[in-house]
């Protein structure tokens, strides 16, 4: 996709780097979700170690993550049982087809693949807000565990200001030129939803149902993020929602996991 200027000074959600572009609210910013890019490219580029800032994972470091596909990589997602991978609802305005590629740590080796029978978008999810910005996935046969592939823990518990996380994803490295084909990771610190709000006046309203991060400029998510994971202490916390693309020094916000465990359980039937 060709760079557009107005969107490089503009908070986007991470994400909607799509055949469409995502939609543009009257009088009001544009946010990035950090999703849908619609890679079909043989080749990757060179970059070899950003998320922005970030680093190459090993295999099977994070053998939780999924890359959600239609020509290519779009979003990422986190498997939390055999049949449930839980993303971001944005990831779902513009292509709900998607395949589940669980196992690969370089997309272009590819993974297992898994067709999708369920789509659950949260039933308060609103576009304009950014807000209640999850969902779950159902695949339409179970997901095989192994070294490569299993689940994560949800948190359940509230996460503070000043813990040490880790984002992962397969999103640019460069805004808007560079996706990588190497899973990425980045260290990252929790800040106050309060600091959040100040440290970055253009985002959408901060809730008790979000998370963000800030360390430094030139460190955080970006497109093609949207929907992966956020962890600390081996739980998942966090789902990559938005921010302004991107590693600007800016906070970056996630949907918070521990405040929709219940909705979760409800609508999978897990104990998790």
């Amino acid at each position: 996709m060709s760079p557009i200027p107005a969107i490089l000074s503009c908070l986007v959600c991470f994400g909607c780097i799509a055949a469409l572009p995502p939609p543009i609210h009257k009088n009001k910013p544009l946010l990035m979700k950090h999703d849908m890019i619609h890679n079909s490219r043989k080749h990757f580029p060179g970059d070899t170690n950003k998320i922005v800032g970030g680093s190459d994972a090993e295999e099977a470091q994070f053998p939780f993550i999924v890359s959600l596909q239609t020509l290519g990589h779009n979003c990422g997602g986190t498997i939390i049982s055999d049949r449930w991978v839980v993303s971001a609802a944005h990831c779902f305005g513009h292509s709900p087809d998607y395949k589940v590629v669980a196992g690969a740590t370089k997309l272009s080796e590819g993974g297992d693949n898994y067709g999708v029978s369920k789509v659950i978008v949260h039933e308060e999810y609103d576009d304009f807000e950014i807000a209640n910005d999850i969902a779950l996935i159902e695949t339409n046969s179970p997901i095989s565990f192994s070294s490569k592939v299993s689940s994560i823990p949800l948190d359940d518990s509230y996460v503070g200001k000043d813990v040490n996380v880790t984002a992962i994803g397969w999103g640019f490295t460069d805004y808007p030129y560079d996706l990588p084909d190497h899973l990425q990771y980045i260290s990252l610190k929790t800040i106050d939803n309060k600091d959040c709000v100040i440290s970055h006046p253009l985002a959408p309203p901060v809730t008790d149902g979000n998370i963000c991060t800030l360390t430094k400029f030139g460190e955080g998510t970006c497109k093609g993020d949207s929907g992966g994971p956020l962890v600390a202490n081996g739980k998942l916390v966090g789902v990559v929602s938005w921010g302004n693309p991107c590693a600007k020094g800016e906070p970056d916000g996630y949907t918070r996991v521990s405040h929709y465990v219940d909705w979760i359980r409800e609508k999978t039937g897990l104990e998790v």
